[in-house]
This record gives structure tokens, C-alpha cells and sequence, in this order.
């Protein structure tokens, strides 16, 4: 069998998974088209050869209408796997239920002591379970680089950016982009939303908010910003490097906080980090420099998603 005939049926197996169909004459029947049908039809073919030869010639001609079948029954197989699962849960509001324990009593009576945050729900989310926190942020860290290598558009190979830019004004002409409204209230307003994300993150342990919500706000105005004015505009100061040095920077600040905050006991414990007088704006601990880091990594994943899934760059 040689490389061609390894390449043709390896794209028949590519397009099976994709759902793709493919031309009527890769479903043709009246010629083999590999050499095991081929010699399937030799005098003196082994039983294996044209077995083979009938798998591969009725399963090219079905796998169109195969392929819903077995797509419908997954789903069908996954949601009634779901659905056996929600009914064995245990009722809500039962004091038997694993959630009602001594755990969260200890949550509520000690926060402020333990973590220093006024705000008992970022106490737990940032110190308490802050290694599942640091996951998260990871996972955010994750979808970006997914996504950056499923729709980044590759200068190496000869695609240049000018074009991107020249087609990304033609899409928008009649969008808008060129709205002079839409680009006078995104001067005025986009200063105010980024400033408003930046208090709730500073603000996360002191009342409700924090780095995942301030992050969205932040994301928000940048990704308003780039609808009225463009990334050429953009660019001027959040460019793909600016973008790279901040989404890494704060992974990797909030990356050796929290370990040397585990590895030192953690709940602050005998890890020299001062948790200051609760209440005040600098107080809590590691909360507020990972409220920081957590609301930039936020900010920059909705950013990064937007921005590559709009032209499959920054």
C-alpha cells in the first residue's frame, strides 16, 4: 500500500469524524479503490481480503447516513447518564445532606480572623480554597492558548496583517465601527469602566466583587473600546505584546503567591504575610494582590477570545 492510498484513507477517516460529506465518487461502489479490494477480487483471496473489501466499500457508501445515527445516540446516551445522576443528588435543604457540616461554620465564624477579608466569600474563594482558585485561573490561561492555536492566523506563511486590517474595515463599514455616537460615548465611558473594574478588584475583600467580576467589567470596556474604534486604535496600548506580558504575568504572579502561601501552611500561618487591620483597603492578606492578578487574567481572556475569534489575532 503505498503513501497516496495511506493519505486517501486516512482523509476519508478525518471527514467520517467531521461529519464532512464527501463527493458522490468517494462512495462509488463499481471500483475498488484500495489494493485489498483489489486483490479480494483475485482468484484464491483469502476470506479476510474480501471481508475487508466489503467493510471498506459499504461503509464509504453509509457513513453519511451512519453518522447522525451515532451522533444522536451519544447525546441521548450523555443526557440520560446526566439525568441518573441528578436523581440520585440528595434533596435540597436537608440537614443530612454532605454540605451542611461543621465546615462552613467554621467558614463564617472565623474568615475575618483566619483571612483578614471583611468579605467572607473571597476569604473562602482566595484563601480557604484558594488552590482550586489558582486552577481556574489556569483553566482561563488554557481556553486562551486553545484558541489561540485553533484561529491565529500564521504571519510565517506569507499572510500579512495589512490585508487582515484592509478587510477588517470593509467588514465593518456599515457596522458600528464607524458610528461617531458609538465612538463619542466609548471616549467617555471607557475610561469610567475600566477605573469601576479596577475598584472591584481592589475592593473584592472589602465587599461584594473581586477579580473575576472587576476582570469582566475591565474586558467589557476593552472589548467596547475595539468595537468603535478598531485594533488599529487599540494596539496603540494594549498591543499583542502588552497583552502577552500582562495574561502570563499575572498567572505567574498568582502562580508563586498562592504556592508560597500553601507550602508555608497556609490560612496564614507562620507565612510572614501580614493580614493588616480588616477593613481597611490594604488588609487581607494575599487577597488583594490575587483579586489584582485574577481580574487581569479575566480581563485579558475576554479580550484575547474576542479579539481572535473577530480576526484571529490581537
Amino acid at each position: 500500500m503505498n503513501s497516496q492510498e495511506n493519505k486517501h484513507k486516512l482523509q476519508l477517516f478525518v471527514d467520517w469524524v467531521n461529519g464532512d460529506n464527501m463527493p458522490e465518487e468517494e462512495y462509488s461502489l463499481g471500483e475498488p479503490v484500495f489494493e485489498e479490494e483489489k486483490a479480494a477480487k483475485e482468484p484464491g483471496a483469502s476470506p479476510w481480503n474480501r471481508f475487508h473489501a466489503w467493510v471498506e466499500a459499504n461503509g464509504r457508501a453509509s457513513v453519511k447516513k451512519v453518522y447522525p445515527v451515532i451522533c444522536v445516540l451519544l447525546c441521548l446516551s450523555f443526557l440520560s447518564l446526566l439525568l441518573v445522576l441528578v436523581a440520585h443528588l440528595p434533596s435540597f435543604g436537608e440537614l443530612a445532606n454532605p454540605g451542611f457540616n461543621e465546615v462552613q461554620q467554621v467558614y463564617i465564624e472565623n474568615v475575618v480572623e483566619d483571612t483578614g477579608a471583611v468579605n467572607a466569600v473571597s476569604g473562602i474563594i482566595l484563601n480557604y480554597r484558594g488552590y482550586d482558585t489558582l486552577n481556574e485561573a489556569h483553566v482561563l490561561f488554557v481556553a486562551v492558548a486553545a484558541v489561540t492555536v485553533l484561529l491565529r492566523i500564521d504571519r510565517h506563511k506569507g499572510t500579512s496583517m495589512d490585508v487582515v486590517y484592509e478587510k477588517e474595515e470593509s467588514d465593518q463599514r456599515y457596522e458600528p465601527h464607524h458610528d461617531p455616537i458609538l465612538r463619542k460615548t466609548t471616549k467617555i465611558l471607557v475610561p469610567f469602566i475600566l477605573l469601576f473594574g479596577l475598584y472591584i478588584m481592589m475592593n473584592g475583600h472589602l465587599s461584594p466583587g473581586g477579580g473575576f467580576s472587576g476582570g469582566a467589567i475591565a474586558g467589557a470596556g476593552l472589548i467596547l473600546f475595539l468595537m468603535a474604534f478598531g485594533f488599529k486604535k487599540i494596539e496603540r496600548f494594549f498591543g499583542e505584546k502588552v497583552y502577552q506580558i500582562v495574561r502570563v504575568g499575572a498567572l505567574l504572579i498568582y502562580t508563586v503567591l498562592m504556592t508560597y502561601f500553601i507550602l508555608m501552611g497556609a490560612n496564614q500561618l507562620a507565612n510572614g504575610i501580614p493580614l493588616g487591620e480588616p477593613g481597611a483597603l490594604f488588609s487581607a492578606g494575599i487577597i488583594l494582590p490575587i483579586n489584582l492578578v485574577v481580574g487581569l487574567e479575566v480581563a485579558c481572556t475576554m479580550y484575547g477570545l474576542f479579539a481572535f475569534f473577530r480576526k484571529g489575532g490581537l
